[in-house]
């Protein structure tokens, strides 16, 4: 997903080299809630549910110190509220870009 982020902001910011100051700051503030969405998402699909405790934390990533090879693993809160309430963002974060789309390029 991040190589398709990646993608439309390479492609949308040569495009928008005529637009307003304003148009680019939107777009990348755009882009930047789209990647803060992605990794939310991420971390959902890849966490290990085993790994679920009571306080509702769930392992999202094993990271391996590079100097002593200790592994460490980061844990993340994740609950049904806060899925609900991040695809509610992903839905307006949608319709945002759609009218910035259709306002920047006049579509």
């Amino acid at each position: 997903m991040k190589n398709k982020i990646d993608l439309l902001s390479r492609i949308l910011k040569s495009s928008l080299f005529d637009v307003s100051n304003k148009k680019q700051d939107q777009f990348i503030k755009l882009v930047s809630k789209i990647r803060e969405l992605n990794t939310f998402r991420n971390k959902v699909l890849h966490a290990n549910w085993m790994s679920a405790s009571r306080d509702g934390t769930v392992r999202t990533r094993i990271v391996i110190d590079e100097e002593d090879g200790s592994v460490l693993f980061k844990r993340a809160k994740i609950s049904p509220e806060l899925i609900n309430k991040k695809s509610e963002e992903c839905w307006k974060t949608t319709e945002k870009l759609e009218d910035f789309l259709e306002s920047a390029f006049n579509v």
